[in-house]
């Protein structure tokens, strides 16, 4: 009988992974878990990738030991890549780390360490059968419209979608979000020859979207390719065609965002998948060197290492020319696109956000006479902190931007939280200066160095680099244990702020415009790190405590989008845009309209926290 779940685990875990077996084998759910599983005389390793591409579940029983073992981890990452529905079952209460913690941080998991354990296999055999449940009587093998249509209706949110035999579920990861994507790759995609793809956007709200920003990037790519839908309507569907041009071949990520306006907010989405460039055949025997040729499906293929291939696609007696490969249409196959919600905000907050970037400001005439020129702002907490005593925020205004574990060195600190023989053991693993982002002729580069410990920016080895662009988002991954959400922002104003009485205010000095404007966000993704906030900041960031913020200040008080810093002059400044009590220095509030230059000694008050303000060269 061909198994339906993969049961993942830790040797020192068997006695919690039998009795996982017994209990969905008992309720007609089929597993496959070694020893058991692997016939005599079989290669281990062998019969474990075979038992993972049969199933169409991998649940993974998740502890400590889980966690620390590499071939558990070899399981996972496979999992991942051949696309099954992964459900971490976790039996202790520890946090993922390192590369589990990259597949499994975000994803939803069950929660088994509380008495009783037979109310959590209830619960994961529900998940299970939820996922394995057959499509709907009468319902469509797939859900793709007619060729000729551009909306319609799609099937509701609980059908399941069946793509050549492999069963998704109808969901949005991270969230039952009201948008779902689907994507179909109709070409070879080629380096050097521009190519297309049909993506499928669904309404599974109960309200209208409005504004439907969806953007497609990729270091394979030129540029992002970009559609904007106007409006989509509950259970309503549309179908887009997207353009690109391939720049490199290789294995690459597309990275996916989206916003959306539903009512009264701004909702943002994340999500990403793999992307195959390949070189362009030679012309002289095209049709042997079509079997080598890789397509873009999320669904694993036959080479062992789950790539797509498409020689079983393509009858090589059809395919004479280059031509004749580049205007093939591969068989229609739209594969779901997990998202992630990024953040949402209020669109009241982004008006004022609006309004207060339009505005002319003023100095208030108490802090004409206060300036001082640095690079470096820091907000220190005047009340000592219950959880940490270094929970200060930094925003760093210079050409180069170092992360590391060494206060001297180091712009972001890389260190786990709290201090214990196992954190710091994991902080050794950090190098004192293990990366650097710099602006070179106005664009910013990511850089490792060469320690045995190495960096990678979306997969790419920072340390046979020069350094490689920042022009999105990305990950960085530093020792293959910290991982960082890196996200630059566009400025507000390239120029400065529009202050009407700077001619009166008592200037520091000269200063040489930045070469980029804007700022760049550091989010830790590792549990249990040092809790510090440090912001690279060319010219300005908006603060407060939505996720929509470069400066994301979670403080009672604050409003969505309470305000705005500033290097401006070689000087720190800042604004407020909602009229409130959230922002006052040195008692004074700080009023839409008005912005106020920063000092050293300075009492900053941001809702209801107070900050000794220390501004540095």
């Amino acid at each position: 009988m061909v198994p339906d779940v993969f049961i993942s685990h830790s040797s020192l875990d068997k006695a919690m992974a039998d009795t996982i077996c017994a209990f969905l084998e008992a309720r007609g759910v089929q597993c496959w878990v070694a020893p058991r599983d692997i016939l005599p005389g079989e290669e281990w390793g062998d019969s474990i990738l075979r038992g993972i591409q049969a199933c169409r579940i991998m649940v993974l029983i998740f502890s400590k030991s889980a966690n620390d073992s590499g071939p558990v981890r070899s399981e996972v990452d496979r999992a991942v890549n051949a696309r099954k529905v992964l459900i971490p079952f976790r039996i202790e209460n520890v946090a993922p780390t390192g590369a589990m913690e990259f597949h499994i941080g975000r994803r939803h998991w069950l929660d088994a360490y509380t008495p009783p354990l037979e109310r959590h296999l209830e619960l994961l055999a529900r998940a299970v059968r939820d996922v394995l449940k057959p499509p709907t009587e009468g319902a469509a093998e797939h859900i793709v419209p007619p060729t000729n249509s551009i909306s319609g209706t799609l099937p509701a949110a609980s059908t399941i979608v069946r793509h050549s035999g492999v069963v998704v579920p109808s969901v949005v990861a991270e969230g039952e979000g009201p948008l779902r994507i689907l994507f179909n790759f109709n070409h070879v995609v080629i380096v050097g020859y521009p190519s297309t793809f049909q993506v499928m956007v669904e309404n599974r709200g109960s309200v209208p979207l409005e504004r439907i920003e969806i953007a497609v990037e990729s270091r394979g790519l030129e540029q992002a390719a970009t559609k904007t839908l106007a409006k989509l309507a509950p259970a309503q569907w549309q179908r887009h065609l997207f353009e690109i041009e391939p720049i490199r071949s290789g294995n690459f990520v597309l990275q996916v965002t989206i916003k959306c306006r539903e009512e009264s907010k701004q909702l943002a989405f994340v999500g990403s998948r793999s992307l195959r460039v390949n070189e362009a055949p030679g012309t002289s025997d095209i049709v042997s060197s079509i079997k080598d040729l890789l397509g873009n499906s999320d669904k694993p293929g036959t080479t062992s290492g789950g790539e797509s291939t498409l020689g079983h696609l393509v009858a090589p007696g059809n395919i004479r020319t280059l031509n004749d490969l580049l205007n093939l249409e591969l068989p229609e196959n739209f594969e779901p696109l997990e998202l992630a919600l990024d953040y949402e905000v209020s669109m009241r907050a982004l008006a004022q956000e609006q309004a207060a970037a339009n505005a002319h400001l003023q100095i208030p005439g108490a802090f004409l006479t206060q300036a001082q020129a640095g690079t470096i702002l820091k907000l220190e907490p005047v009340e000592s902190s219950t959880t940490s005593a270094y929970q200060e925020i930094r925003l760093i205004a210079r050409p180069s931007f170092s992360l590391g574990r060494s206060r001297e060195e180091a712009d972001f600190l890389l260190w786990f939280w709290p201090r214990n023989e196992t954190n710091d053991a994991k902080t050794r693993r950090i190098s004192k200066k293990h990366c650097v982002l710099n602006v070179k002729e106005a664009k910013i580069f990511v850089s490792g160095f060469n320690t045995a410990n190495r960096s990678t920016f979306d997969g790419q080895d920072l340390a046979a680099l020069e350094g490689v662009p920042l022009e999105r988002r990305g990950i960085l991954s530093l020792a293959g244990i910290y991982f960082l959400d890196v996200t630059p922002f566009s400025s507000n104003d390239s120029q400065g702020p529009k202050i009407g009485n700077l001619r009166n205010w008592m200037w520091p000095g000269t200063t040489t415009a930045p070469a980029v404007s804007g700022s760049v966000r550091f989010i830790p993704m590792t549990p249990r790190v040092f809790p510090q906030n440090s912001t690279w900041m060319f010219t300005d960031g908006t603060f407060g405590t939505s996720r929509t913020n470069p400066i994301i200040l979670d403080l009672k008080g604050l409003a969505e989008i309470q305000g705005r810093f500033y290097h401006y002059l070689g000087a720190f400044w800042i604004e407020s845009s909602v009229n409130n009590d959230g922002v006052q220095i040195n008692g004074n509030k700080l009023s839409p309209g008005f912005i106020m230059p920063l000092v050293s000694g300075q009492i900053m008050k941001l809702g209801e926290r107070s900050f000794r303000v220390t501004v540095a060269a």
